[in-house]
């Protein structure tokens, strides 16, 4: 099932489990808000997940030059793939006892596709072209990613 609000889209990845993504970088509004709240309210949600919250650590890394850039990065994946499966552990858990769930991205929606692939990677290990393929057509919108974000792809697919 797919919803969609202004620039907010919200996809049931797995039955009671949402992602509610945006097409760009932007900070949620005061309607934006209010709609979430509705959302969750029509969906007996009580699970709210901003996976933003936990992701400022992603692409500092950025604004150094290449050889502290490169151990920073190494440091940034060390704790993306941390973060990525406590968060597998939660949301596997909710699915399991129908604990309806919704995660936020704003800001950071390439780490909420990782998460997913991430996710189906590990708990049905079925080719990654695959699940890319299946995220891909169940989204509204196509998130870019960037090549440090592909290359995490590369070594969630050496599991």
């Amino acid at each position: 099932m797919h919803v969609m609000y202004k620039m907010l889209y919200c996809t049931e990845i797995l039955p009671n489990i949402w992602w509610m993504y945006t097409k760009k970088i932007q900070t949620l509004s005061e309607e934006d808000l209010k709609y979430i709240s509705r959302f969750t309210n029509h969906h007996k949600i009580k699970i709210l997940l901003k996976l933003d919250d936990y992701c400022k650590f992603w692409n500092k890394a950025n604004k150094f030059i290449i050889d502290i850039k490169k151990q920073l990065e190494l440091e940034e994946i060390n704790k993306l793939k941390i973060l990525l499966g406590k968060l597998i552990k939660l949301i596997y858990n909710n699915y399991l006892n129908h604990k309806p769930t919704l995660i936020i991205t704003n800001e950071y929606n390439e780490i909420g596709y990782l998460y997913w692939l991430y996710f189906f990677k590990n708990k049905i290990d079925i080719p990654m072209a695959q699940i890319c393929e299946s995220l891909d057509m169940k989204l509204l919108i196509k998130i870019p990613l960037s090549e440090k974000e592909r290359r995490f792809v590369s070594l969630i697919n050496e599991i």
